[in-house]
């Protein structure tokens, strides 16, 4: 374990690393944690002076923020893929975005982790993808290097250049398949030499000949021309894995294959990453299926099989949109397709969308799909992500009808109630109009009597009852009129305090009237508020005459007087009024009643609409109206309004 974390310190210190991220915080935190683990590190604020920093230095690699002004860290890594498609590319985002990460994948980013970065994660994810990247670097040069060597190009040292090869590196006899030359990477202390290829590499006394073991040799002396295959090798310390063989010929002056130059790149880990990846595929839910660059299948899942009734010996190297695609959308992939295979790039590429897919069965069925595009071998194949939202769709389905049974019913059940309360609301209002039309027939009974009787005090008497009826219908008709009317609020900036203290200076001279003291106490630093002046004076003088009226309605002993507190302090993010009273207060049962239309506790004296208007008021500034009340000991209503409305 300590000899693998050496090792993984070692490679990271070879690299030069191109850092990107718009948070300065994030960004200095981390680089100072890599500046102690890379050969290099480059910063940069956002994409575009990301990019000029990699053409200026041409790191090994990139990590990068996504979301980023200027320049997000997709748009820089889609341009730094096409200018060097070898450089591992690292995205760190704290967004859970599937369009995002199909985007990213269709770039050709990768790696993508989460914000906040796990530093042990980061580091492997660095490894990992160095390792491949210097792997492909030096596979690049010796590329090159055997390309030179088979144009005859001689260099010096050409022991030493070969032995510092990092993979397996032999010159074969075509005749009799024994080993010219083996570098040390192939085998320990010469053991190559008076050894066969297939002696070394397959503990085998006989050349390879099964499918499972293609010769490279028979290919190269078959084709003359460079051939790849896929074997299991001995190493040189006689470990098994997995390789991948590259094979050259070397042809004398008639053009016949007289030596091979073979190197063998170690694919063990590419192996087991395609292990996972199948058994991954196997155990998907949803279908996953590959298309070549002709259209036609190329993978089938087991999901696959299960959702369109296909086994994977029917489809492969079938023309998908023929065999799963309702017909309606062929003639947009034929438009679309002759892009795709030229750029990698279409309508549905990096996007989720949903339609509709056949079964073998022929039966249509609604479908999920994400589309993404990788480049193998130079030419672009589309991997299609499908989900059977059948199910899905089925409870979407029961669910709308659901909500418009009970959209129908509530709305049958307003309709009911909105037809009870306007009926409700007619009574009351002929039964207050009645009630003053009455005292308006007695008021003229009164004033007919003296007008028969000459009697001018009676006249006088009558013509008040009837100034009162009056009255009392002008109270009922502006009530009505500010309860069903929507009043543009006059917002502007004022203190509860300055209110509380107008409200005192009114009430003051009618105290002997009234037998209620009216006092306040103001807070200080009470936080301004923005409100409706006369508004809120209306709903707050209603509430101290409420007050004052139940002061009247008790009889106080021992002294007590009536008594109306007036009193504002701040609470959190409200600021507060309290008219609280020492009344006659209000019974549990009338609680529930008193902001109802034309309830009133005053007997004949109120008209029922004082609270219902005071209510509407504090709502419309959004504010909230609360009572608390004890018979014979008092009454508080609350209004508490937000800072800021």
């Amino acid at each position: 374990m300590q000899q693998l974390e050496t090792i993984k310190e070692n490679t990271l210190r070879e690299l030069t690393v191109l850092y990107v991220e718009d948070d300065p915080l994030l960004r200095e935190e981390l680089a100072k944690f890599l500046l102690r683990r890379v050969k290099k590190l480059y910063l940069a604020e956002n994409g575009e002076a990301g990019l000029e920093l990699f053409e200026k230095n041409k790191p090994d690699m990139v990590l990068s923020d996504v979301r980023m002004p200027v320049m997000d860290g997709l748009k820089m890594s889609e341009i730094i893929k096409k200018k060097s498609h070898n450089t591992p590319v690292i995205l760190a985002t704290a967004y859970d975005d599937s369009d995002l990460l199909i985007k990213a994948i269709d770039i050709g980013v990768d790696k993508f982790i989460k914000k906040p970065i796990k530093i042990d994660i980061l580091l492997e994810d660095m490894y990992r993808n160095a390792k491949i990247y210097f792997l492909e670097k030096k596979k690049h040069q010796t590329d090159l290097f055997l390309q030179a060597i088979l144009d005859g190009i001689t260099y010096p040292n050409l022991n030493n250049i070969i032995n510092f090869i990092p993979y397996p590196f032999y010159i074969i006899n075509a005749s009799d398949y024994s080993i010219v030359y083996a570098n040390s990477s192939a085998s320990k202390d010469n053991r190559w030499m008076n050894m066969t290829c297939h002696k070394l590499t397959h503990k085998s006394d006989t050349p390879c000949d099964s499918e499972e073991h293609t010769c490279p040799l028979i290919e190269v002396k078959k084709t003359k021309s460079p051939v790849v295959v896929e074997h299991i090798h001995y190493d040189k310390d006689n470990i098994p894995k997995n390789y991948e063989v590259h094979g050259y010929p070397i042809l004398d002056d008639e053009e016949n294959v007289v030596q091979m130059i073979e190197f063998s790149i170690d694919i063990t880990q590419r192996k087991i990453a395609e292990e996972k990846f199948m058994r991954l595929t196997i155990s998907a839910q949803d279908a996953i299926v590959m298309i070549d660059d002709k259209g036609n299948i190329s993978f089938w899942n087991n999901a696959a099989e299960r959702i369109f009734g296909y086994e994977q010996q029917e489809v492969i190297g079938k023309n998908m949109h023929s065999l799963i695609a309702p017909e309606k959308y062929y003639r947009k992939f034929l438009q679309g397709f002759d892009k795709f295979k030229a750029t990698g790039q279409g309508n549905v590429v990096g996007r989720t969308i949903e339609l509709t897919a056949i079964r073998k069965n022929g039966e249509e069925f609604p479908v999920e799909l994400s589309v993404s595009s990788i480049q193998l071998e130079g030419l672009w194949h589309s991997v299609g992500i499908v989900r059977d939202v059948t199910q899905r769709k089925e409870l979407e389905k029961k669910v709308e009808e659901e909500m418009e049974k009970r959209l129908q019913s509530e709305k049958k059940i307003v309709e009911n109630e909105c037809q009870a309360t306007i009926g409700l609301a007619i009574t009351q209002i002929i039964h207050g109009a009645k009630n003053i039309l009455n005292s308006l027939k007695g008021g003229k009974h009164i004033v007919d009597i003296a007008l028969n009787n000459n009697n001018i005090d009676l006249i006088r008497e009558g013509w008040d009852v009837t100034q009162t009826g009056i009255s009392r219908m002008e109270q009922l008709t502006h009530g009505l009129l500010d309860l069903s009317r929507f009043n543009k609020l006059n917002l502007q900036p004022a203190s509860l305090n300055t209110l509380a203290d107008e409200i005192i200076h009114a009430f003051h001279d009618m105290e002997e009237d009234t037998e209620a003291k009216v006092v306040a106490e103001t807070a200080v630093n009470l936080p301004e508020i923005s409100f409706d002046y006369k508004a809120i004076h209306t709903a707050v003088m209603n509430l101290v005459s409420n007050a004052i009226a139940a002061c009247q309605e008790k009889e106080y002993k021992g002294g007590e007087k009536g008594r109306v507190l007036i009193r504002t302090f701040h609470d959190e993010n409200y600021a507060v009024m309290d008219i609280e009273d020492n009344g006659c207060g209000i019974s549990e049962d009338e609680i529930d009643k008193i902001f109802a239309l034309f309830y009133s506790t005053k007997f004949s004296k109120g008209n029922g609409l004082g609270l219902p208007i005071t209510k509407k008021i504090i709502e419309e500034h959004n504010g909230k109206l609360e009572v608390l009340s004890e018979v014979n000991r008092g009454t508080t209503f609350r209004l508490k309004f937000p800072v800021r409305i």
